[in-house]
């Protein structure tokens, strides 16, 4: 739209097409200006929503790995990647510990299933081969 632009603070203006790349997998939090003043602030990106913070606390006090009883800084894992769908449910949510999320993150478990029917599903037995994206992957961590 003619007149939009992004700044990032420290940085400076970027491109709106670039924001929007940022933006698919980034914590953001988004001000309206009208001149120096603050018309509006929003949370955008991949923070959960207030109201659904307690619900997955709840339903989630241990990580979602059945055997692991681990309750201590758990993370909050999207099953479905969040910069493609742009929806946070609580159905697409789960608790995990850190092992556990850097597990799914970065050598490509998964789980399904929901509490009580949890399961855990090794890279060997998931139904997409992940073997590119762990190039991928392994290649950006060396960077």
């Amino acid at each position: 739209m003619a007149g939009e632009h992004c700044e990032i603070p420290g940085i400076g203006p970027i491109p709106v097409t670039l924001a929007r790349q940022l933006g698919e997998d980034a914590f953001l939090k988004v001000l309206v200006t009208k001149g120096v003043d603050i018309v509006a602030v929003a949370h955008a990106g991949r923070t959960i929503p207030a109201h659904l913070r307690p619900a997955l606390d709840v339903r989630d006090p241990t990580c979602i790995v059945p055997r692991c009883e681990v309750r201590r800084n758990l993370e909050t894992d999207h099953r479905n990647a969040f910069g493609r769908t742009q929806v946070t449910k609580l159905e697409d949510l789960g608790h995990l510990c850190r092992w556990h999320h850097y597990q799914k993150t970065f050598l490509g478990y998964t789980y399904r299933g929901g509490p009580g029917t949890w399961e855990w599903i090794p890279p060997e037995n998931r139904d997409v081969d992940l073997s590119p994206l762990r190039k991928i992957i392994t290649s950006a961590r060396r960077c």
